[in-house]
């Protein structure tokens, strides 16, 4: 919505920031910088540094307003440090956060109790869901397609090991002192969410992670509430189109791109330059596909 795609190029690097008296220096979770990359690769590995870089850009307040559009309804205050969890929001607040996502932007109130009948299975109650459509399904389906790289190349790859082979997007989160750790994932038609810490907080264990606490009791949850062999991948809505992109560029690839990924974009977004640092001389261009197959042979 406010015209980023997942291939744009966002840094990762040491950041400080002076707030009041104060010096505010966060930090990766592996204390490592990678530099410039995409922001689909900041999401799935959780670069902390990228992520507030990514406010910057668009807004504390534009990061507000979307949480705000999503179900979450606790005080958020709109300070640079937002989107490392600096103010405190409830499990059942990110499931129905998530859930909108996974619901390609269409917001439903959650409830606990949906129906009730007598003993003699006359209806007394029903509750009737409201919906409301918050994000551009294309938007949403776009954050759900970075979200699926999580799982793929990211921080809850674990999950992978751990046998969970169907598709699946999601995110982990960890505090600095390790007291809390969350993994909220969805599949198409169900999301879960999964808090570990303690009532009063506390330490829960030296590198205690999303990933590490949280994921596998989702992955074990999640096998249990659904009949995984019939799980889909997620649709793609209309306005959707596919390209093929330097990673180190963000830019359409040339067959000169060593590092080259199908990327999704809303149409009339995608990027319309080629790649300018692995340019081809006189020689014929190659489709992406067919340098691949090329090098195979």
């Amino acid at each position: 919505d406010n015209g980023f795609n997942p291939s744009d190029l966002i840094l990762d690097a040491p950041i400080i920031e002076q707030i009041q008296d104060k010096i505010y220096a966060p930090a990766n979770f592996d204390s490592s910088f990678l530099g410039w990359i995409p922001l689909r690769k900041a999401l799935a590995l959780s670069r902390n540094t990228a992520s507030l870089r990514l406010v910057k850009e668009v807004g504390v307040f534009t990061v507000i307003d979307y949480a705000r559009r999503l179900g979450i309804r606790s005080p958020l205050n709109p300070v640079l440090s937002l989107p490392l969890g600096s103010s405190s929001v409830s499990l059942l607040e990110m499931v129905n956060a998530f859930g909108t996502i996974a619901n390609y932007g269409v917001r439903v109130k959650p409830v606990f109790i949906k129906r009730v009948v007598d003993r003699y299975g006359n209806e007394i109650y029903h509750f009737d869901y409201e919906r409301e459509r918050v994000l551009d399904e294309r938007t949403a389906y776009m954050v759900i397609n970075m979200m699926k790289s999580v799982f793929d190349e990211g921080t809850a790859r674990y999950a992978r090991r751990l046998g969970f082979k169907y598709p699946a997007a999601g995110k982990t989160g960890t505090t600095n002192d390790f007291t809390d750790t969350w993994f909220i994932g969805f599949i198409p038609g169900v999301v879960c969410g999964v808090w570990v810490g303690f009532d009063v907080p506390k330490t829960i264990g030296k590198n205690a992670t999303g990933a590490s606490c949280a994921l596998p009791i989702w992955v074990d949850v999640m096998r249990t509430l659904v009949d995984t062999s019939d799980v889909q991948d997620f649709p793609e809505p209309p306005g959707i189109v596919r390209r093929y992109i330097c990673t180190e560029t963000g830019l359409l690839a040339t067959p000169y791109c060593p590092k080259v990924r199908e990327e999704v974009f809303i149409e009339g977004n995608e990027p319309v330059e080629k790649c300018y640092l692995h340019g081809g001389g006189k020689i014929k261009e190659r489709t992406p596909i067919e340098r691949i197959e090329e090098e195979w042979r």
